[in-house]
């Protein structure tokens, strides 16, 4: 990990690519451990330390880093190259700070197996930060965000609130028969706290290096598979004195991840302890509890209402394939879903307005059924063909140069039904009907953007395409209807 040198700006428009609300940031901060974001889309992640990175001695600081997610998951000598900034709201004045590299204003950097994490170990000085009045904490609240400059670019939203004292956040479970327990290891049946689920783990005659010496006693989320990430708890481990009520108690703090799944103690408790009658083990029964004391929630949040802000999308447009125009009039035969946005082309044009002589094409939001009453988008568009004569695109637009339109429950499709006449369109010369193909795209100024490449293509006459079932003893069938076993034609089961 390289430090890089800081230069620091501020402006309106919130960053492209990653936003992370914390709520309760102080219960964060006092756990004193890394945070790493989810991943988004680019395959990036943030790391805040909330009181500096330790092995740089930074403690006056917060420290936060951009790195790359799962690289044992990437092929041997793989390379990222990407410029970058950083970022955190000022809630006051509703402007960001920007952080970003002081050599050539955001240069280039080489994310690889040697360096998979850049960012400033001087993010912002932690007096800053604390002081209410420079607006970066707030009603202890604070959102941090991350720009990527690469070729494929989403936001995606996201919310970290810590929890104290959540509701029904004691787990008890009693453990009957304790002596006559054979197996290595017993779970608990599941507990849900906020919306988290739990289980607690017990090593009877220990583990590790408890074992045979020591109950060893854990608790193990079943939320992780939601997240890399997991779930953060601080949490106390309790084996109950059911006579005099000196309980053993121990505490802890964690991420709970995917590849940490149960933390606890593998010397929880001196298996003789259990064993005496000191009102541990009554009845042959043990009763072992956990309490969180405080726990994360993690939440995806959706765009919230408000203004556009714009930014372009680097390269082409998104591009679509698709073969085979052989549709009826009228037909809305391509309708291509990215992200919740989507393409739709009438090939002879869209039947409502008479456009028959042209080729219609539209820009549409999916799903509107599934949005909040009032949703709203604000967005401008360019819409293209692909001249493949030419290597080339052609780009249609509003005439007032991508005037911002809005998406709603009113106009949740907006576009152009003249988008090209059908017999320029059919004129291979043109270009843009080559050996039956053809490429549509679109480029959509909006704060969340993906792209998302898709070929349709039609085939005539498949091969293995006739699909027989032998259906023996017809007359004794009872049952309302029957399935054949699958067939392939194709990459397509049917």
């Amino acid at each position: 990990m390289y430090v890089l040198l800081i230069t620091r700006s501020r402006r309106h428009f919130p960053p492209n690519n990653f936003l992370v609300k914390i709520e309760s940031y102080s219960l964060l901060s006092e756990t004193g451990l890394e945070y790493k974001s989810d991943v988004f889309e680019a395959g990036g992640r943030l790391s805040l330390y909330p009181k500096g990175i330790e092995k740089t001695n930074e403690n006056g600081h917060i420290s936060l880093y951009l790195g790359i997610a799962e690289t044992e998951e990437l092929p041997l000598g793989w390379e990222v190259n990407a410029g970058f900034r950083l970022f955190v709201f000022d809630q006051i004045r509703d402007e960001y700070l920007t952080v970003q590299d002081g050599r050539g204003g955001g240069a280039i950097k080489r994310f690889n197996d040697l360096n998979s994490e850049w960012g400033f170990a001087k993010f912002l000085p932690l007096d800053t930060f604390n002081d209410v009045t420079q607006g970066y904490l707030v009603n202890n609240c604070c959102v941090f965000g991350v720009e990527v400059f690469v070729h494929e670019r989403t936001v995606k939203r996201q919310c970290l609130s810590m929890i104290e004292k959540p509701t029904n956040s004691t787990l008890t479970w009693k453990i009957v028969r304790f002596s006559t327990l054979n197996e290595e290891r017993y779970y608990s049946q599941k507990f849900t706290v906020e919306d988290s689920k739990w289980k607690l783990l017990v090593y009877p005659k220990g583990n590790s290096t408890g074992k045979n010496t020591a109950i060893s006693f854990f608790l193990s989320s079943c939320n992780c598979i939601r997240s890399e990430q997991g779930v953060f708890a601080e949490y106390t481990l309790r084996i109950r004195d059911q006579l005099r009520g000196k309980h053993k108690e121990k505490s802890a703090k964690h991420w709970f991840s995917t590849k940490e799944e149960d933390w606890g103690f593998a010397e929880f408790m001196p298996l003789q302890d259990i064993k005496d009658a000191k009102g541990f083990l009554v009845f042959d029964t043990l009763l072992v509890e956990a309490e969180i004391i405080v726990m994360s929630k993690q939440i995806d949040v959706a765009e919230n209402r408000g203004p556009a802000r714009l930014a372009a999308v680097n390269g082409g447009p998104t591009r679509f394939v698709v073969g085979d125009r052989g549709a009826e009039e009228g037909d809305d035969i391509l309708e291509i879903l990215f992200q919740i946005k989507r393409l739709s082309l009438y090939p002879k044009g869209i039947k409502k307005n008479v456009m028959n002589g042209h080729i219609s094409l539209y820009l549409a939001i999916t799903e509107t059924e599934e949005l909040p009453l009032g949703w709203e988008v604000n967005a401008s568009f360019k819409l293209f063909v692909f001249d493949q004569v030419r290597d080339e695109y052609l780009t249609v637009q509003d005439a007032g140069g991508g005037a911002i339109r809005r998406f709603n429950d009113i106009n949740s499709k907006w576009g152009f039904a003249k988008f090209l006449p059908l017999d320029t369109f059919n004129d291979a010369s043109q270009g843009y009907l080559v050996n039956n193909c053809c490429v549509f795209g679109a480029e959509v100024f909006v704060h969340e953007r993906s792209v998302k490449r898709q070929c349709l293509s039609f085939i005539k006459e498949p091969d293995n395409s006739t699909l027989t079932w032998k259906i023996e003893r017809f007359s004794t069938l009872n049952e309302e209807y029957y399935f054949s076993q699958e067939f392939t034609v194709g990459d397509s089961t049917w």
